[in-house]
């Protein structure tokens, strides 16, 4: 049989003393990928690679709920290039990689005009230097809002908003199959939508000043995320094996 779980939520060391004491502001705990990089190596790709890497990424491009295999099945189709499935989808993974750091470059262009602040100018942007996965948690865990970009996730959930509900933040994040099953949008955590990005601003000066919509919401999500620590995950590992 296939089972699949998340992986589980984890609990920063050092705990906020109060609520009070969480920072203003929407933390994105990841790395930035600058999407220009990948795509000057897709260029730099022979032709005969580079027209199969490109025709995968028209094929996210074009819609945002497509997954890569699916992408790259769908050109595969298209092209007799006697490679076996995994190895052609493995060869296009950059299509992948681009389209990962393309949105969520513009999901923090979005997000740092909440505010009518200038992206150009970085006036509300703060660029903190790489930290372990342990001191992320703890930076997770001093934050009100905490920001995630799927990984072109369809259906599983990023540890980014299960950590963030876990240690008391409120997770906005594009939503997945599993976040719909788990999780209600605008009341365990604040929905977009990579098909309409421009709305984001909107929707954070709508929630991020409301304190009690933040406390409840809050509330809400760590009730749930319970089911969803590493503890839980263990016990569901034992009933399979």
């Amino acid at each position: 049989s296939v089972h699949t779980l998340s992986v589980g939520a984890a609990k920063a060391e050092n705990a906020v003393k109060s609520e009070q004491h969480r920072k203003e502001g929407i933390l994105f705990p990841a790395t930035y990928l600058n999407p220009r990089d990948y795509y000057e190596l897709i260029t730099a790709l022979p032709d005969s690679m580079q027209k199969y890497t490109k025709a995968v990424l028209d094929c996210l491009l074009s819609d945002t709920h497509c997954t890569f295999e699916a992408a790259a099945m769908q050109v595969y189709k298209e092209y007799d290039t006697g490679m076996a499935f995994p190895v052609f989808a493995q060869s296009n993974f950059l299509a992948d990689v681009y389209v990962r750091a393309l949105y969520r470059e513009r999901v923090l262009e979005a997000a740092a005009k909440y505010q009518e602040s200038s992206i150009g100018e970085f006036s509300n942007v703060i660029v903190l230097p790489q930290m372990s996965y342990r001191d992320s948690l703890s930076a997770i865990a001093e934050s009100a809002f905490v920001l995630n970009v799927m990984p072109w996730f369809k259906s599983g959930i990023h540890d980014r908003v299960l950590n963030a509900m876990y240690n008391g933040a409120v997770s906005i994040t594009d939503s997945s199959s599993m976040m719909d099953t788990c999780f209600t949008p605008q009341q365990d955590y604040i929905a977009y939508s990579l098909d309409r990005i421009e709305a984001l601003p909107d929707l954070l000066n709508t929630y991020v000043p409301d304190e009690d919509f933040r406390a409840q919401t809050a509330a809400r999500a760590f009730a749930k995320v319970q089911t969803f620590t590493f503890a839980k995950q263990a016990e569901y590992i034992r009933t399979i094996l």
